[in-house]
């Protein structure tokens, strides 16, 4: 399995596309276990960004630790995320996609599934399914 740290602008498209197709009335919230972030506010948005981003860098510096040129890469590599709004929302089956090719670039640290950005990928994916056209008419049960 082969790894690569994303462009930011995925990360950004990742939160603008959340805060689209969820109503404000519902809530902009991602929660991390007992942590509340309200993504209505940038300063939440960029910790969400940030989260996800150290993840993906964490994933691909475990998937090539032995890559003395990889190595190099992310010593140089900026770690910094600043959410930027000025990026397009995508439709919830792209948002979708982009979240399971999120999953695919970080999930290579042991601990994965229990890291606070698995977390908030499987609720913005949770989330997205259930906006996906058809969904509420669907039966509950057989």
């Amino acid at each position: 399995m082969s790894a690569y740290i994303l462009d930011d602008v995925n990360f950004d498209v990742i939160i603008k596309s959340y805060v689209t197709i969820r109503p404000i009335q519902l809530g902009w919230n991602i929660w991390i276990k007992k942590e509340k972030l309200d993504l209505f506010h940038d300063t939440d948005r960029t910790y969400v960004g940030q989260i996800l981003k150290i993840q993906n860098i964490a994933s691909v510096d475990y998937r090539y630790k032995a890559n003395t040129e990889m190595q190099d890469y992310l010593q140089k590599l900026d770690k910094k995320y600043i959410y930027n709004n000025r990026v397009n929302a995508v439709s919830p089956v792209a948002l979708l996609k982009l979240l399971d090719c999120y999953d695919y670039q970080a999930c290579e640290t042991s601990d994965y599934k229990t890291t606070k950005a698995c977390t908030i990928i499987n609720q913005i994916r949770e989330y997205t399914i259930s906006r996906l056209p058809g969904y509420d008419e669907a039966a509950w049960g057989l």
